[in-house]
């Protein structure tokens, strides 16, 4: 390299040396203080293990989908009100968790979700079976998710979905059949 003066070319290898061992280092900090920030928004546990997914694609993504659901019929009038269902799954409810702070996964948890999106019908009531407890709807991604727990998926089609108007009058209900 240097030919001419052998103490030069030891000074430079000694400087890239340091210089080497100066960026490792800092990269080594950076990434052990990225570390510990991401291990502690992920123990800040962000997400809530009572809110399912908004699609079914989503939850197809998360892995925790368990089965598309067909509704008979798929669309009915009552009152010039048109209740037209778009997509309907159940899914495992989950939490979200991570394998060595870095790589996220959703951990199935006990119980299930009935959930179904509607082209029109927003405004309805709805609710399963005989129970008295309406499905929770939530708005985001564009549309109302409606959504309820359930223990057993199975018994699901034995079921029906019921549906109402603000004044609960009763419009009718659907059928539930699961598709595997």
């Amino acid at each position: 390299m240097f030919r001419g003066n052998p103490c030069m070319a030891t000074r430079v290898q000694i400087l890239w040396g340091v210089l080497g061992a100066v960026i490792f280092g800092l990269a080594f900090v950076i990434f052990a203080i990225s570390t510990c920030a991401k291990a502690v928004l992920n123990n800040a546990n962000l997400t809530d293990p009572d809110q399912p997914s908004y699609t079914a694609a989503e939850s197809h993504r998360k892995g925790i989908w368990v089965s598309d659901v067909e509704l008979s019929p798929q669309e009915m009038n009552w009152k010039g009100n048109t209740v037209a269902f778009n997509e309907v799954w159940v899914e495992h409810q989950s939490k979200l968790e991570h394998h060595a702070v870095w790589f996220p996964y959703y951990k199935t948890l006990d119980g299930y979700f009935l959930c179904f999106t509607v082209k029109s019908g927003e405004g309805m009531l709805y609710w399963l079976g005989d129970s008295g407890a309406s499905f929770t709807a939530r708005s985001g991604s564009g549309a109302t998710l409606f959504f309820k727990r359930v223990d057993d998926y199975t018994a699901l089609e034995t079921m029906r979905i019921r549906i109402a108007n603000r004044s609960d009058q009763e419009a009718g209900s659907v059928a539930i059949k699961l598709r595997h």
